[in-house]
């Protein structure tokens, strides 16, 4: 499964967890509880695609290190 598939898997399955919970009539905790879910998911998302692109800037200049020696 290519990343961006399995980024928008990621990313449809919590929007439907934080719609659930948005429906839950328990109370205001549910709703808190969510909101910080997909607050906490949104920085693991974007602190992995960095971690990707910054990787992907490393392997590139070795390679080009590499290539010129």
């Amino acid at each position: 499964m290519s990343s961006r598939r399995h980024f928008g898997t990621l990313t449809r399955r919590a929007a439907a967890t934080g719609r659930r919970a948005l429906k839950d009539c328990r109370g205001s905790t549910a709703i808190e509880y969510s909101v910080i879910i997909m607050l906490v998911f949104l920085a693991i998302v974007i602190s992995v695609r960095n971690f990707a692109q910054e990787s992907g800037r490393v392997y590139e200049e070795v390679s080009s290190a590499l290539a010129d020696a």
